[in-house]
């Protein structure tokens, strides 16, 4: 899959992120195992409901991650001459849409009904796209996440904009802090209650 994603939205410096966040996977194994994971995140989700074999897809994706000797990234960021972003994922993808669970399991035809995929490379493009968007935003957060380390080792408050993509409500807790808040008092309570004199 190739072509500007986003552009809206990716400015010349998140774009520059993005590919020097994926360059450290493309040159390290060890962050390349993880950032494929992150990749087969996306991939394994729709490989399962079109009633696919997950395992094998997995497996044919790691092996060909590892085709030269060396494991390394499936997926490709660059920046083009406009300077909009350009994403690229390549591995071995073999589904299908006749036969076997995918024929005989009723959630796998809605699955692919749902898809409107009509071949096995159809189907097979779609997966592939759906693990590039996954490794996209992870990229996107990665370089977020990195920003916002520099801020604070600087001392210094991150923009805005940092704060409104991670999702920070009112005194920068997130939507899952806020959540919790309810059952870290209860637990304090139940803590209180435990310990209480004359018990």
């Amino acid at each position: 899959m190739r072509g500007p994603l986003l552009e809206d939205d990716l400015s010349t410096p998140r774009v520059r992120g993005i590919v020097e966040a994926w360059a450290f996977a493309a040159a390290d194994p060890y962050r390349a195992a993880t950032h494929n994971k992150g990749v087969m995140n996306g991939i394994d989700p729709v490989v399962i409901a079109t009633g696919n074999d997950w395992r094998a897809i997995e497996a044919g994706a790691h092996a060909y991650a590892a085709r030269s000797g060396r494991y390394t990234s499936l997926t490709t960021w660059g920046e083009d001459a406009d300077s909009s972003l350009s994403g690229v994922i390549e591995l071995p993808m073999a589904v299908g849409i006749v036969g076997g669970t995918t024929r005989a399991h009723p959630l796998a035809q809605v699955a692919l009904k749902i898809l409107d995929v009509h071949s096995a490379r159809e189907l097979a493009e779609v997966i592939a796209a759906v693990g590039l968007a996954q490794n996209l935003a992870a990229l996107r957060a990665l370089g977020v996440w990195e920003r916002l380390a520099r801020h604070a080792m600087l001392g210094v408050i991150p923009p805005l904009s940092y704060l409104d993509f991670l999702g920070l409500l009112a005194l920068g807790m997130s939507m899952g802090q806020w959540l919790s808040l309810p059952m870290i008092l209860a637990g304090l309570a139940l803590i209180a209650w435990a310990y209480r004199p004359g018990r």
